[in-house]
């Protein structure tokens, strides 16, 4: 018996949700090859290496986020401005 095709995709869109979830939240590459019923961690990966990369450009940009929102603006750069020393 053959599946319909869309319900072919539909499963296999539902194995890439359930990867990237896993991986958001810190799963190891182990865990995530053994849910996945893959012999070897680098077939996981390889299969879904797209996925790791939209990952990765997503914690980029939380960082980035981050250290923008860190980085003082002139007012307090200057406020925290260490005098030179002698000049005390």
């Amino acid at each position: 018996m053959k599946l319909p095709a869309t319900l072919v995709r539909a499963l296999k869109d539902h194995r890439k949700v359930q990867l990237a979830e896993r991986v958001q939240f810190g799963a190891p590459a182990r865990v995530v090859m053994e849910i996945l019923g893959h012999s070897a961690i680098k077939l996981s990966m390889d299969t879904y290496s797209h996925v790791m990369l939209e990952l990765m450009a997503d914690a980029v940009d939380r960082v980035e986020t981050v250290l923008q929102k860190s980085v003082p603006g002139p007012a307090e750069a200057e406020m925290l401005e260490m005098p030179e020393p002698g000049n005390e």
